[in-house]
């Protein structure tokens, strides 16, 4: 019987399905960085303008979905001194607005919220 005329397709493997899953996790994940740092462009604690990184406000250890963790509501740019001190849980964020998120102000305390 010749493998043409099957009536169903074939599987696709595993590791291939993998791997287009993690093109996509890291086009999506790009494509927010890059819109976030035409957003801030500059350190959103202190105002730094270089060696910006992005930072999730809510971590994706949260168990949230992709699309909510890597979102402009969610991720906001910070430069390297204040993204090592929140995680190092020196400072805390907080979304003065839910509904909007990091669009909005974003408070920062010294104190857990």
């Amino acid at each position: 019987m010749d493998s043409t005329a099957l009536a169903f397709p074939k599987p696709t493997k595993q590791s291939a399905r993998r791997r287009a899953r993690h093109k996509r996790k890291v086009s999506l994940i790009a494509d927010v960085r890059q819109a976030v740092m035409a957003r801030d462009e500059s350190c959103r604690v202190c105002g730094e303008p270089d060696g910006l990184h992005m930072h999730e406000v809510v971590f994706r250890s949260a168990g949230r979905s992709l699309a909510d963790t890597f979102s402009l509501v969610n991720c906001l740019a910070l430069c390297c001194h204040c993204h090592t001190l929140i995680h190092a849980r020196c400072i805390w964020l907080s979304f003065e607005d839910s509904a909007v998120g990091c669009n909005g102000p974003v408070i920062v305390s010294t104190v857990r919220p």
